[in-house]
């Protein structure tokens, strides 16, 4: 199946307050090109129950996702971002104080394995299996609720693949939802995404006054939990 998702630029996120030594020792040994080593590195940041494990699940997970100083290998990545995944996906509505702390772990390895679960999701749903096909419809919707999540912490991204899923509504078990692919959008138009501004005015020029209604009512629904709050469009 041809995949819809935009490739990821690969990139490390130097300089968040971890202090592990070797969490740091494998960012330089990725940055030397060395990717055995940072390999070692990480491994033994993982066993942190801090931020320098979540942060060691992901670099690993880039390492599997992209093949470096690894075989490539999509379930292992899955496995290493969604062991970040599990640590936000109860804190949406939490106190200041928590999500405060979340602002440590790297919301974009939630957003990598939203992506993954979603060509899973796809690839089981065009499958001659009527049991991987009844079970593709949860694992869209699962990805889709990553893809929510990363987007709430600001992965502009996210909100981004999301519209392109509720536009075109992927999965033969959802329908199209423009009202909300506006507001996904906007949302990510409003985090910096450059091309997201051009396709929510793409779909407003064909709204009629009710569906722009619905869809600033899907806005709002949306941007009350973005942290922090936007003004509204």
């Amino acid at each position: 199946m041809k995949r819809f998702l935009t490739a990821l630029s690969l990139c490390l996120l130097v300089g968040m307050p971890v202090q592990a030594d070797a969490l740091n020792d494998g960012i330089a040994a990725y940055e030397d090109q060395d990717y055995a080593a940072a390999k070692v590195h990480w491994e033994q940041a993982q066993a942190d129950t801090g931020p320098a494990g979540a942060w060691a699940h992901y670099y690993l997970g880039i390492l599997h996702e992209h093949g470096l100083g690894v075989d490539k290998d999509q379930e292992a990545a899955r496995e290493r971002y969604k062991r970040v995944y599990d640590q936000f996906s109860g804190f949406l509505l939490a106190d200041a104080q928590k999500l405060q702390a979340l602002d440590e772990l790297p919301a974009d390895a939630v957003h990598r394995y939203g992506m993954i679960e979603m060509e899973i999701g796809l690839e089981m749903d065009g499958s001659d299996n009527d049991q991987k096909r009844y079970r593709a419809s949860d694992r869209i919707q699962g990805a889709r609720v990553a893809l929510d999540i990363a987007g709430f912490f600001q992965s502009a991204e996210s909100f981004y693949q999301n519209a392109i899923i509720s536009e075109q509504g992927l999965g033969r078990r959802f329908v199209t939802n423009k009202s909300l692919a506006w507001a996904q959008y906007t949302l990510a138009a409003q985090l910096g995404h450059r091309d997201a501004q051009t396709q929510a005015d793409r779909l407003a020029a064909d709204m009629t006054r009710a569906k722009m209604k619905e869809a600033r009512g899907q806005y709002e629904s949306y941007a009350k939990y973005v942290r922090p709050p936007f003004m509204k469009p």
